[in-house]
């Protein structure tokens, strides 16, 4: 039997408030590791060996064999592993803002060589992941490369107004467009362009993501059957969440749970005791 295992690390700390984590998975043993990842931010992703298959279904698995950007997503993300190691960069929608001129939702839901963001730098990030000897050494590699970077990288005009919607954004009391545009200040068109510019989706489909991760970081680890005491105070009802199950996971609760989730679970668990957050579409942005 294949097992999981999956490590984390924080950026250094000038890289904290663009990128949320980096992380390595590792398949061990024999057979292959399916599972299905929930929404979340954009991640770099870099496969160190073994075989990684990445899609929007299971059915449409894509071999990745080399570095690829992994757009913010508002659908599941289908895995498959066998024996061998993945390294990931977090990317944050003030990340995005800041290091790249691509906008966010050209890439969202979707998988993308990294040079077409990163250019000519993406193989030698590669490559110097590729010849770390251990993680620690892979944590190095890219703290070093994403803080060079970020020296590179001009202070963008609207970044101060992505902050101010991505600290919006994971507020729990943010339930509607309207709110948004009223406490930042801004009218609804360049509220849009702001959302398309650094997270990937429309303010009103943001808001409807956020509710739902939250609900599933506070139950991810709670039984089935004890989800009525513990919905969203922006959900009316059980057949209101079950919804947006369908939306974001393509699945009804009770079959999600029913899965075998080996991934997420080492995951959700490493995520939950580092920084305290099992999900990383519920980290907050730092200041």
């Amino acid at each position: 039997m294949a097992g999981v295992a999956v490590r984390f690390a924080v950026p250094a700390e000038r890289l904290r408030p663009f990128l949320s984590t980096y992380w390595e998975m590792t398949v061990s043993g024999d057979g292959v590791v399916d599972d299905m990842m929930h929404p979340e931010w954009a991640n770099i992703r870099v496969p160190i060996d073994g075989q990684w298959l990445f899609g929007p279904a299971s059915e449409a698995l894509l071999h990745v064999q080399s570095a690829i950007i992994h757009g913010p997503t508002s659908r599941p993300t289908f895995v498959r592993g066998r024996a061998g190691k993945a390294f990931g960069i977090g990317v944050l929608p003030t990340g995005w803002n800041r290091f790249w001129r691509a906008e966010a939702s050209d890439h969202a839901d979707r998988f993308t060589p990294l040079e077409t963001v990163m250019g000519a730098a993406a193989g030698a990030l590669e490559a110097a992941l590729h010849d770390a000897h251990d993680f620690e050494g892979r944590v190095s590699v890219a703290d070093s490369f994403m803080l060079d970077m970020l020296d590179r990288a001009r202070a963008a005009p609207n970044d101060a107004q992505v902050q101010a919607l991505f600290q919006v954004l994971i507020d729990p009391a943010s339930a509607t467009v309207e709110q948004i545009t009223s406490t930042l200040g801004l009218p609804q068109s360049r509220l849009a362009r702001l959302s398309k510019r650094g997270f990937g989706f429309p303010p009103k489909l943001l808001l409807r993501r956020q509710r739902f991760l939250r609900m599933l970081g506070t139950l991810h680890a709670r039984p089935y059957d004890e989800w009525p005491d513990f919905l969203d105070p922006q959900y009316v009802d059980q057949s209101h969440m079950i919804r947006d199950f369908q939306r974001f996971l393509g699945l009804a609760p009770s079959h999600y749970f029913a899965l075998r989730r080996p991934m997420l679970e080492a995951a959700t668990r490493g995520r939950a005791e580092l920084f305290g957050q099992p999900l990383q579409g519920l980290h907050p942005p730092k200041a």
